[in-house]
């Protein structure tokens, strides 16, 4: 494996997710109630998304449709996890901070699945998920940690194009839908 398929791993959307919440967890700790809230949150997250990749043999629809089956059952556990952790702000005492990231996370699935499977575009779902963490950094206020992730949102970009898996309009797709995604919290929010 060369160097630019291991940023693409590493940068893969419930990795950088769960960064995230590291960060958060260590310089923004109101954001959780609990030990338990953060480590939901990591569930909902990371793991429930990552659990598509060694589960796709058990989808025989899935497992057919080969790489192509792996992404589709990746998003669709990756939205399920979001789903699942907004439904838990709606249960459980939850800080309007958890929602943010949760919504920001669920609005930027919803929008890809109906980009990429209804609309038939292609906008990255690897950029989104990587500028996503960096515009909530921003949101929170945690700017060194913002601007060395998006240093790594430039190389994430420059080893998608080097490995083939997207083009400059395919990242900067994705990379506008988490941008509006934050836009719209950050307005409804009362930010703006």
């Amino acid at each position: 494996m060369n160097f630019y398929q291991t940023v693409r791993r590493l940068t893969a959307a419930p990795i950088l997710a769960g960064a995230l919440l590291i960060i958060l967890g260590l310089h923004r700790r109101t954001i959780f109630s609990s030990p338990w809230q953060w480590s939901a949150s990591l569930l909902f997250l990371t793991v429930l998304p990552l659990l598509a990749y060694p589960l796709q043999r058990y989808f025989p629809r899935f497992r057919e449709q080969g790489r192509r089956g792996q992404r589709t059952l990746a998003m669709i556990f990756a939205v399920a996890g979001y789903l699942l952790g907004c439904v838990s702000c709606l249960i459980f005492p939850t800080s309007p901070a958890l929602r943010t990231v949760y919504l920001e996370y669920l609005l930027c699935g919803i929008v890809l699945l109906l980009v990429n499977k209804v609309f038939r575009r292609k906008a990255s779902g690897h950029a989104c998920g990587v500028t996503g963490p960096v515009l909530l950094l921003l949101y929170f206020g945690l700017y060194p940690q913002a601007a060395a992730g998006a240093a790594l949102t430039v190389l994430t970009w420059i080893a998608s194009i080097r490995t083939g898996r997207h083009t400059l309009p395919q990242l900067l797709a994705g990379s506008l839908i988490s941008l509006a995604a934050m836009a719209v919290l950050a307005i409804v929010s009362g930010i703006f």
